[in-house]
């Protein structure tokens, strides 16, 4: 098991010293701290997987400070330093800690063994799910259409738990283009998200035909406001633990919801057209990337609506941007049009045009699942649901 960075709080200095030398084999200790204020400052910067916290008052309780993590970095591991009381241990858990570690311990090897345990959860957890986010910052780029099309694509060639998210919370037009009508809104997952399990996601979740789940906002446009960057962080986290594949529908804005996404994906659909206003907001992009320090190995230029004899080609689009083009999806207006008007999937409406190809093609690349892996894949699937 590879170490992991860790965070020690505590304002006896001996449980530095104790706990750092016991959680050394799996533990690097990068920060040793008795204030929470200093605490949550150099967190934010050192970016630890764990943060163990002693349980004292002052200013700022520790499940209030707890919480405060728990919102801001859903992705850390958080663990409570105390004795083994039982309402501690169910305080702890109730605000939000992974675990609760016993101090003072007479067993070191019962204090390793609670955090291998909880390290080894957690990777499962957030190794499970991937997010992508289809953008750009220009509007009428087909976003919302790549979007849909990937959801669909992937969900049929992988057979796994898909999600299609539309962040567009002021106006969201995703469950138009799948002629759904969800109940269940964004509003309404954050509202939930404190008491979210396995059961309430999937049981709330409208589920389209073809196998992918949808959520979106709702056409009160007022409670958009309601939903912080914060809650769009702690979403994906869920999404991630619980979804095979979170298709994200991206807002053409820079605000600090959509940053806040942007930063959770594991691989971000840049979308370009081979028009000079478009390169040049793709080009501004990229430079604000460079500047929030987003990776650009997480990035994929998606070339679309591509025309062969374009004056600007897609080698002229690598040049400007200075980013190789990754995918490339043809021209077909009306193809778009029918399947948007008629409420379906491209692969529902328009299977054997090239533009749906484009799109599976993408999804294959992705998920690393071609149409004929994708079928055993399937079959498996369904010998396992008889079989167990």
């Amino acid at each position: 098991m590879e170490k992991i960075k860790g965070v020690i709080i505590a304002s006896d200095h001996r449980i530095h010293k104790t706990l750092s030398d016991v959680l050394k084999p799996v533990v690097e200790v990068v920060g040793k701290f008795s204030d929470y204020g200093e605490a949550y400052r150099a967190i934010k910067e050192l970016l630890p997987h764990a943060v163990f916290i002693e349980a004292k008052g002052g200013d700022l309780t520790w499940p209030e400070f707890v919480a405060k993590l728990r919102r801001q970095m859903p992705r850390t591991m958080l663990f409570l330093i105390g004795n083994k009381d039982p309402d501690l241990i169910l305080k702890g858990m109730r605000s939000g800690v992974n675990d609760v570690l016993p101090y003072p311990y007479s067993d070191e090897e019962e204090v390793l063994s609670i955090v291998r345990e909880a390290v080894k959860r957690f990777s499962k957890e957030e190794g499970k799910g991937e997010v992508l986010g289809v953008f750009s910052l220009k509007g009428g780029q087909g976003i919302t259409s790549i979007a849909t099309n990937l959801a669909d694509h992937i969900c049929r060639l992988t057979g796994d738990n898909t999600l299609l998210l539309d962040l567009n919370l002021f106006m969201s037009d995703v469950a138009l283009f799948v002629n759904l009508a969800p109940q269940y809104t964004i509003f309404d997952m954050v509202r939930d998200l404190d008491r979210m399990d396995e059961d309430l996601l999937f049981s709330s979740l409208a589920r389209h035909n073809r196998g992918f789940y949808l959520l979106c906002g709702s056409e009160k446009i007022g409670d958009a406001e309601d939903v912080a960057a914060d809650d769009i962080t702690r979403m994906l986290g869920v999404f991630k633990q619980y979804m095979d594949y979170t298709i994200v529908d991206l807002p053409h804005d820079l605000s600090e919801r959509t940053l806040s996404a942007i930063e959770s994906v594991d691989i971000l659909l840049l979308v370009a057209q081979q028009s000079l206003p478009v390169l040049r907001s793709l080009q501004r992009t990229l430079e604000l990337f460079d500047e929030i320090r987003f990776r650009r190995e997480r990035v994929r230029i998606v070339l679309n609506r591509y025309l062969r004899g374009s004056d600007i080609s897609d080698d002229d689009v690598s040049r400007i941007l200075d980013f190789p083009v990754s995918y490339k999806i043809r021209n077909d207006y009306r193809a778009v049009c029918d399947a948007i008007n008629s409420g379906k999937t491209l692969d529902m409406s328009k299977s054997g045009t090239k533009i749906n190809m484009d799109m599976e093609a993408i999804a294959a690349s992705i998920t690393k699942v071609g149409r004929g892996r994708a079928e055993a894949h399937g079959l498996k699937k369904v010998v396992r649901s008889i079989f167990g």
